[in-house]
Order: structure tokens, then C-alpha cells, then sequence
């Protein structure tokens, strides 16, 4: 899958992110906000952060992509009025599915996302997707325990979830499920990224920084190549929790900044070397 087009396509984003510094609109949970705003501008994106109904709708339409989070439940009407403005305007509308594996009411939502907004992308932890496929809980909190609850839900069986599901939609989208690897899938494509390090898990928030991501490549990326940059989106992610890993002292306090400072100094060229996937 890592041929010289692929290559040349993460330059492309990378180049497009940065010259024309997208504006995503995020409507997030305030356990994350201000990391989820910072790591849009580590990578020359602009994040803006505008939760009320009265104004959400109109700062969407002069965005350039959406992310929609679901640990921000209060902020619903919002979400939905600016899922609305994105999909008239045609700009990638991104939905984190925090906590639905231990919430019928947020997987009530996120179903009622689904048919109304006909989201570009959704990307979780294997707990969060597997929720989503099954349709009911499976797990509690927010947290990817889905090899504790779940251990015979194995990385193959939840990719051939994932894209059972996806063909069953009467739109395209692309699933993104974290765990010890990550698998992106659409309709058509399947791969699973390799990239990460065991303490992110120990930082609140890579989730959600890593949806944002994935918010900022779909707004430079569309059509075919939407599935490319997902994945270049989740690698980046990794990559940077691979870094931190390496320049970071052992505590989690350092390892969240060296991760900040990871996203902000990557290059290309960083991405296209050290970036691990494989395909189904």
C-alpha cells in the first residue's frame, strides 16, 4: 500500500494543511477542548470552538470541515444544526462516538447523526465501534476496555464488522477503530495502521486529538483519496505517540507536552518514514 503515489500524497496533504490552514470547526467535550485546539494548530490547521445553537450552524458554513463529539451531549441541538450546515455545504462532518459503548442515549444520537447528517467519517475505540456495530453496550465509560470485556472480539472480526456495516449504508463513509492497531476501513479498503505507543493511553485525550486530525486531512482530502489520508491521519497520530515515547521522560505530565511538541514538528518526510500500515 506504500507505493510512491501513496508517498507523494502524504507531501500533498501535508503541504495543503499547512499552506492553507483549514478551519475546522470542532463542538467538543470540555475535558479535551484545549488539547483538541491545540493539536489542529501544531499541524498548521485553525480550530474553532463555538458551541452555541444560535451562532453553531453559521461558524460551520465558513469552516472547513466539522467534528462532532459525543461527550459533549449538551451542546446536541448544536451538533445537529451544524451537521446540516456541513452537509449543504458539502464539507466532511467527523463524529467521535466517546462513551456510546455505555450510553443508549448517546448511540441514540449518534443513530439519529447518521441518517440526518450522513457523516463523513466516525472514528472510536474498539469499544466504541463495536458498540456501534452491535447496537448496544460494550463497556462502560470512555475507555478502549474492549480486550478486557469483550476477548473474543479479536482485530479481524471487528475490521470485517466495520465493513459489513459501511456496505449496508446507502452513503459512503469511512470507520476508524483504535486500539492495538487501528483499523480504517471503508466500502472497498481495508488496512489496519501499526503505529503508536502504549502510553498514550495514559494521556486524556489522544482520542479526540487524533479525531481531529483526521477532521483537518479530510478537509485538504475527497473522494478516493479520502480513504488515503484517514489513514495518513491515524499514522500521524501514532507516529507522534511514538516520538514523545522516545524524547519524553517516564511521566505522563512530560509525555503529554512531548506529544504536542511531536505534532507540531513533524514532517512529511518523518510521516512517510516511520509510517506502518497493512492491509487486510
Amino acid at each position: 500500500m506504500i507505493d510512491e503515489n501513496f508517498r507523494n500524497q502524504i507531501y500533498t496533504w501535508m503541504d495543503a494543511i499547512q499552506r492553507t490552514a483549514p478551519l475546522v470547526h470542532s463542538i467538543t467535550n470540555y475535558v479535551t477542548v484545549n488539547d483538541c485546539a491545540n493539536v489542529l494548530l501544531a499541524i498548521g490547521a485553525r480550530p474553532v470552538m463555538s458551541h452555541d445553537p444560535r451562532e453553531a450552524a453559521e461558524i460551520t458554513r465558513g469552516s472547513q470541515a466539522l467534528e462532532l463529539n459525543l461527550g459533549a451531549t449538551e451542546y446536541l441541538d448544536a451538533m445537529f444544526l451544524s451537521g446540516q450546515a456541513a452537509r449543504e455545504k458539502g464539507i466532511p462532518r467527523v463524529i467521535d462516538p466517546v462513551g456510546i459503548s455505555g450510553s443508549t442515549f448517546r448511540r441514540e444520537a449518534l443513530h439519529r447523526m447518521l441518517s440526518e447528517l450522513q457523516p463523513t467519517a466516525i472514528r472510536g475505540n474498539y469499544s466504541e465501534i463495536h458498540a456501534l456495530l452491535a447496537g448496544t453496550d460494550t463497556g462502560t465509560g470512555v475507555d478502549a476496555v474492549v480486550d478486557a470485556a469483550h476477548p473474543a472480539l479479536s482485530r479481524d472480526a471487528l475490521a470485517q464488522g466495520m465493513q459489513n456495516y459501511l456496505r449496508t449504508l446507502a452513503f459512503p463513509m469511512i470507520l476508524v477503530a483504535s486500539g492495538r492497531e487501528d483499523i480504517v476501513a471503508s466500502r472497498d479498503a481495508l488496512c489496519f495502521v501499526r503505529n503508536g505507543s502504549p502510553r498514550m493511553s495514559r494521556v486524556t485525550g489522544t482520542g479526540c486529538m487524533a479525531t481531529e486530525l483526521l477532521a483537518a486531512f479530510l478537509a485538504v482530502a475527497s473522494g478516493e483519496a479520502a480513504f488515503h489520508a484517514a489513514v495518513v491521519a491515524t499514522a500521524f497520530m501514532g507516529i507522534a505517540g511514538e516520538i514523545a515515547e522516545e524524547t519524553a521522560p517516564r511521566g505522563s505530565g512530560s509525555y503529554h507536552i512531548a506529544l504536542i511538541d511531536a505534532l507540531s514538528t513533524m514532517t512529511a518526510e518523518d510521516i512517510a518514514g516511520r509510517i506502518s500500515v497493512g492491509e487486510a
